[in-house]
């Protein structure tokens, strides 16, 4: 793995593993475990980690974060992961505070068993689609159809 490449293109707060990748990475037994977060408008924090089937090759690392919104942002919905954000129906919803947005936290490998069906090959795939920032649909999953800006504290 080119850890110098993926080090100018991992986003913000995001950290990698490159240590379990040199490790693990040629491993069939490997899977991809990644944290991500969700923070409101009002700077509420909310975590995830999940773990996928399989590796997440040095190929998917790079169209991950070139695809990403605003250079770190994605939608749950559109690559595969569960959503930490409350949904519109939720009793937690704030129309205010509440948006689509998540980012990355730390992504490694793993020998631990995946907790998703989601295969890492299908996850890269979804971020692959999303060829252009425009491919990111707002609209679907919010009230407010406009990406929420945010600033870390």
């Amino acid at each position: 793995m080119n850890i110098n490449e993926i080090k100018e293109i991992v986003p913000g707060d995001c950290e990698i593993d490159f240590a379990s990748f040199e490790k693990l990475g040629e491993n069939p037994k490997a899977n991809s475990k990644i944290t991500y977060r969700y923070t409101c408008a009002g700077n509420f924090k909310h975590d995830k980690t999940v773990i996928l089937k399989g590796p997440l090759l040095e190929k998917d690392l790079k169209v991950m974060f070139s695809n990403l919104f605003d250079g770190e942002k994605f939608i749950t919905e559109q690559v595969g992961l569960p959503r930490i954000a409350p949904t519109i129906d939720s009793d937690e919803y704030d129309e205010e505070l509440d948006h689509d947005c998540h980012h990355f936290l730390e992504i490694s490998l793993t020998l631990e068993d995946a907790d998703m069906d989601l295969k890492a090959k299908t996850f890269a795939d979804r971020f692959r689609a999303i060829s252009k920032e425009s491919d990111w649909d707002f609209s679907s999953y919010c009230v407010n159809p406009r990406p929420l800006v945010l600033y870390s504290a």
